[in-house]
């Protein structure tokens, strides 16, 4: 466990080391490091829509393109999004460091309503 702690820096994640450990379940090299490139530091949340008269998605982008700037490694929709919308979400926000929500009226609105085809 020591050796992929070393390589996995502050990625590593004691809790599903145990479950693959216990499981018996051997990986391959090329799992292991596909398993590790999919981790991000941030998952960024946010409505498409204008708030404020402004494009919140570009307004976004801006914020993504800093953090990427500074180092960061980030999951943005406009660059992950390919398949299917929803399992990529999921698995963005599983394999994120932490998440932030840009929070606007329409982004409420959207959660709060029932469309389940709306990637909210």
């Amino acid at each position: 466990m020591d050796q992929v702690k070393q390589l996995c820096g502050a990625s590593f994640n004691a809790q599903e080391f145990q479950l693959v450990a216990q499981g018996g379940k051997t990986i391959t090299r090329d799992e292991f490091l596909s398993a590790l490139h999919n981790k991000t530091d941030v998952f960024l949340t946010h409505d498409w829509g204008r708030e404020l008269g402004e494009d919140n998605h570009a307004r976004v982008a801006e914020i993504n393109r800093r953090l990427q700037a500074r180092g960061l490694v980030t999951w943005f929709d406009s660059e992950q999004m390919e398949g299917n919308v929803k399992k990529q979400m999921a698995l963005g926000i599983d394999n994120a460091q932490c998440i932030i929500a840009f929070i606007t009226k329409r982004y409420i609105d959207k959660v709060g309503g029932f469309n389940a085809e709306d990637n909210w």
